[in-house]
């Protein structure tokens, strides 16, 4: 799970890297306890090429998730199509190219089980990235719009409604952890507390450092 993990992790990041590499930025890639960020002077490019930078890294992990499938469709068919019983998600053809290699690798271990976790990895964590909260990466969109509609005040905005999104979304695992465990959650009630609670401080904090800073005409 854990090398699995670095992998999707640096797939996603060298997606923004690459990216920012293709505008002329090179990038540094920081891992952290909770991910990873592609570091890089990317706030010198103009608002569409970073918004190109910030899409590259889903775009990335959904990539990797289409080769995933090319190589072996077993592990989306049954962990995600079969497991959410959502039988339209199913692959529509028959072939892939394990089948052209080794048929029985498909349900050996531990090839299994990295297929399992690389799927899901790539699928969620890439939907989880495009919540519009900052810092991920659906926040950083966010942000983008934001300060085009107002450059003065965007800012302020798009921190607010981070805070509003990630607090939600905390107080929605809460009342799954300790009421409705029935209730469907993309990750661990318990995880979605501490994250989203997370985000939602650092969000007020930065609002509150954001509205105190004298206004200019841009950020």
């Amino acid at each position: 799970w854990i090398l699995c993990t670095l992998v999707s992790v640096m797939v996603h990041e060298l997606g923004h890297a690459i990216m920012g590499r293709v505008f002329g930025l090179p990038g540094n890639i920081t891992l952290a306890g909770m991910g990873g960020q592609a570091v890089g002077n990317f706030d010198t490019l103009r608002s569409w090429q970073r918004v190109l930078v910030i899409l590259a890294g889903p775009g990335a992990g959904f990539l990797l998730l289409f080769a995933l499938i090319l190589v072996n469709q077993r592990p989306w068919n049954l962990n995600v199509a079969d497991a959410l019983d959502l039988p339209m998600l199913k692959i529509p053809w028959k072939w892939d190219l394990l089948d052209q290699i080794n048929t029985n690798l498909k349900t050996t271990p531990p090839y299994n089980e990295i297929m399992k976790f690389l799927c899901w990895m790539n699928l969620f964590w890439n939907i989880i990235n495009l919540i519009p909260i900052i810092p991920l990466d659906g926040g950083m969109l966010m942000r983008e719009g934001c300060t085009v509609v107002s450059p003065v005040g965007g800012l302020w905005v798009a921190f607010g409604l981070s805070f509003l999104f990630a607090g939600v979304i905390a107080v929605y695992c809460l009342f799954v952890l300790v009421w409705r465990r029935d209730l469907p959650t993309v990750v661990d009630p318990f995880f979605g507390i501490l994250m989203f609670g997370m985000m939602a401080v650092q969000n007020f904090m930065s609002m509150i450092q954001v509205a105190r800073v004298p206004r200019r005409t841009e950020y």
